[in-house]
């Protein structure tokens, strides 16, 4: 039995990728799915699609609108100032 790309697990390089694509671009109000995330961190559709259901399931993400929920914004947000303190390139 085959495990459908939607169930399997995205590696959390990618997980914090996406977090961190969501939250630079969630002031601008930007309409966003997972092709348009795929494009921006240059990964198939169904991989980004796979991280926003995980990222959804763990309560971070609305995967259907590829928004960060409150919960999902905080996370980013201490992701975002750890990797400013540590001087290190973000992705989006």
């Amino acid at each position: 039995m085959t495990t459908h790309p939607l169930h399997a697990a995205p590696s959390a390089e990618l997980l914090f990728a996406v977090l961190d694509v969501l939250y630079t671009l969630s002031p601008t109000q930007a309409r966003l799915n997972a092709g348009t995330l795929a494009r921006r961190l240059g990964v198939a559709p169904h991989e980004a699609a796979c991280a926003l259901v995980h990222l959804e399931q763990r309560g971070l993400a609305d995967a259907g609108r590829a928004r960060l929920t409150l919960r999902g914004l905080a996370v980013a947000a201490a992701l975002a100032a750890q990797t400013a303190a540590q001087g290190v390139r973000r992705v989006a």
